[in-house]
């Protein structure tokens, strides 16, 4: 029953990131801003901007050529969603989740996601799994593609799954096919600038 509850929490996060790429390129109306705390400037990357989630004890920093998006209701723990400046309907997003005392991840996490995208999406397909170690915690990065009923673009998803100390992150790269291998460098920089905030600071 756990492992069910976890699931469905990390899973709302993937639906809206499929569903938002689906859309047209019409705007949206803009509803509440993400409302990260302020960084000092010394502790970003040239031209880069930090995002600090106190409450969830986790910043990271938005990659280069990329802008923060609104965010509206915050549905399934929704921290922030991104976008790249040339605005191809891309988005890059990180979700969080509460799963007390938990350290690793499922091993079966891969299987049990395909099969609940593949009951949303008919035309899903998970493309790729590896588990891995990031900023010290246990990862799953899974990669899937759907072209649904009615729809001509085949649509590219990747999410690396984080679990630490108790606190799931999820983040998400939904685009296109034909931008998914220009994009993923910049979801490689946003992993990779993950600082725990309830960890003392290097010096």
């Amino acid at each position: 029953m756990r492992q069910t509850v976890l699931i469905l929490a990390l899973l709302g996060g993937v639906f809206g990131g499929i569903a938002a790429a689906q859309e047209s390129q019409h705007a949206r109306t803009p509803a509440t801003l993400a409302t990260p705390e302020p960084v000092e400037k010394r502790t970003a990357a040239p031209h880069t901007e930090a995002l600090r989630f106190a409450p969830e004890k986790v910043s990271v920093r938005v990659p280069l050529g990329w802008r923060l998006l609104p965010v509206g209701e915050k549905k399934a723990g929704i921290l922030a969603t991104l976008s790249p400046a040339n605005n191809t309907g891309a988005t890059l997003s990180l979700a969080f989740s509460v799963d007390a005392g938990r350290n690793k991840l499922p091993d079966n996490l891969p299987a049990t996601i395909a099969t609940a995208l593949g009951q949303r999406y008919p035309g899903f397909r998970q493309t790729a799994k590896q588990r891995f170690t990031l900023a010290g915690s246990d990862a799953w990065q899974l990669d899937g593609h759907v072209k649904t009923v009615g729809q001509s673009v085949v649509i590219k998803n990747r999410q690396v799954y984080l679990c630490h100390q108790g606190r799931i992150y999820i983040t998400t790269l939904t685009c296109k096919k034909e931008d998914f291998e220009r994009l993923t460098p910049s979801m490689d920089q946003f992993l990779k600038s993950i600082k725990w905030l309830d960890e003392p600071l290097e010096k």
